[in-house]
């Protein structure tokens, strides 16, 4: 049903919506997905667009070379649509990108639906950037993807690329004030063959009216950088280290990898951050090892803090590894 890749990447999520797909009583009308990868959650949702619109429906095999596969492959669906500030803005003046999603947007949304279609319409709403001050970002976060999901066409031409194009969480401000609301009759009674999917980091990130429409589920954060390095493959061994000499080796290693593959000190951050997010969540019931993570998480925001008042990388390095000891 799902690629493998998907599976591996997200066990839990491509389990729940097999069981839910399996019987279409317990697929749910609007979801709510959290965490820190906006990446791996408008994947997760295309990957869900692909099997509601697969020519060969549930039987849908690994690389389905179908009609409706390939056009959601490459983002180019009709009936599978990107609303952000900067996509799907044909309700707004002009067809103009905004800061926020605009009532407009949400109007010509509500009227889009109300006609008929053929297909399982796939709505994504995100906050996302797009400009060339992203592109090596950009370049790392979509290397992972490369013919598995695309950018969504800025407009009807088919062979718009967008390479600097990448989702964001959304965020309260993500919206016009009174846009939730004129969106909260077409989420609550939407029409036939219609899933709405909101991409955010935590749920307290959208209004309550809409959370209390939706079913709420983490994704996992494989690291928005992994797709051009998995940082713990080379230091997974020595990771926390038990001693000085092992805490300084990391540090090397971590430098080393800023050099070689174009990170700066605050991914490295970001990614050692997401690591104990995603072992906090996976040991929840575990308090021991759950305050270990808090506590390990708690210090890389610390170490985060010091890289913004402009303290040498390898000295907040140094810091956060010795103070794991």
């Amino acid at each position: 049903m799902f690629s493998q890749k998907f599976r591996q990447k997200q066990q839990f999520l491509s389990q729940f919506f097999e069981a839910a797909l399996s019987e279409n009583s317990k697929l749910h009308h609007s979801y709510i997905l959290t965490g820190s990868g906006p990446m791996e959650q408008y994947f997760a949702a295309l990957e869900v667009a692909k099997v509601l619109n697969c020519e060969n429906g549930r039987n849908r095999t690994e690389n389905c070379n179908c009609t409706n596969c390939l056009w959601i492959q490459r983002n180019r669906h009709p009936a599978v649509i990107t609303i952000s500030p900067i996509d799907y803005t044909y309700g707004n003046k002009d067809s103009k990108v905004s800061t926020v999603i605009s009532v407009n947007q949400a109007r010509y949304l509500k009227e889009n639906l109300a006609t008929s279609s053929p297909y399982y319409r796939v709505i994504i709403f995100t906050d996302a950037v797009d400009d060339k001050e992203n592109e090596s970002q950009s370049a790392l976060l979509w290397k992972g993807y490369k013919d598995i999901i695309s950018p969504p066409a800025l407009d009807n031409n088919s062979d718009n690329e967008r390479p600097f194009w990448q989702p964001m969480p959304i965020k309260q401000e993500t919206f016009n004030l009174a846009a939730p609301n004129a969106l909260l009759k077409t989420i609550e009674e939407p029409e036939e063959r219609v899933i709405f999917f909101f991409l955010t980091q935590d749920k307290e990130d959208i209004i309550d009216t809409i959370v209390s429409r939706c079913q709420v589920l983490p994704v996992k954060c494989v690291g928005a950088y992994s797709a051009k390095i998995d940082i713990f493959n080379s230091i997974a061994d020595s990771f926390p280290p038990n001693d000085p000499s092992q805490a300084l080796y990391l540090v090397e290693k971590l430098v080393e990898i800023t050099k070689q593959e174009s990170l700066n000190a605050e991914d490295i951050l970001d990614s050692l951050q997401d690591y104990f997010k995603n072992l906090l969540e996976n040991n929840a019931e575990n308090r021991t090892l759950s305050l270990r993570f808090i506590d390990y998480i708690n210090r890389i925001e610390k170490a985060k803090n010091e890289l913004n008042n402009y303290l040498n990388p390898q000295t907040v390095f140094e810091s956060l590894l010795l103070g794991l000891l």
